[in-house]
C-alpha cells in the first residue's frame, strides 16, 4: 500500500453466509488436530485444506448438526490513493432517492 492511501473493505452477507463462515471458523479452531489441518486460523489454511472443509464438516456428526458452514469468502478490497480519497471526501454522499424532478402541483384556482 502506497503512503497516503487507504483501503476500503466491502463484505456482503447474503443468506446468512457470515454466520456460516463463523461456524466454519469455530469448526477449524476446534478440530484442526483431529483433521490434520495446518492452522487453527481458517484464514491461514492452504487452498487444498479450504477445498476439503465442506466435506470434513459434513462428515463430522457433532458439527454438521449445528448448521451449514462455508469456507472463507473473498473480500472486495478497494485501495484509494490520497488524491482520490480527498476528492471523495469533498463530495456529498449519494442517497438512494430518485434524481428525477418531483411533480409539482398546479396553483389553485381562485374561487368565485
Amino acid at each position: 500500500m502506497a503512503e497516503g492511501s487507504c483501503k476500503v473493505y466491502l463484505d456482503i452477507d447474503i443468506d446468512g453466509e457470515k454466520a456460516a463462515y463463523e461456524l466454519g471458523r469455530d469448526f477449524v479452531d476446534a478440530c484442526d488436530i483431529k483433521y490434520s489441518l495446518s492452522s487453527k486460523d481458517v484464514l491461514k489454511l492452504g487452498g487444498s485444506e479450504i477445498a476439503r472443509l465442506p466435506e470434513l464438516f459434513e462428515s463430522d456428526f457433532e458439527w454438521s448438526q449445528k448448521g451449514k458452514a462455508l469456507p472463507p469468502q473473498q473480500r472486495v478490497v478497494i485501495e484509494l490513493a490520497e488524491k482520490d480519497r480527498d476528492a471523495a471526501a469533498r463530495q456529498p454522499p449519494r442517497t438512494a432517492r430518485p434524481t428525477w424532478p418531483r411533480p409539482t402541483r398546479a396553483p389553485a384556482r381562485p374561487r368565485r
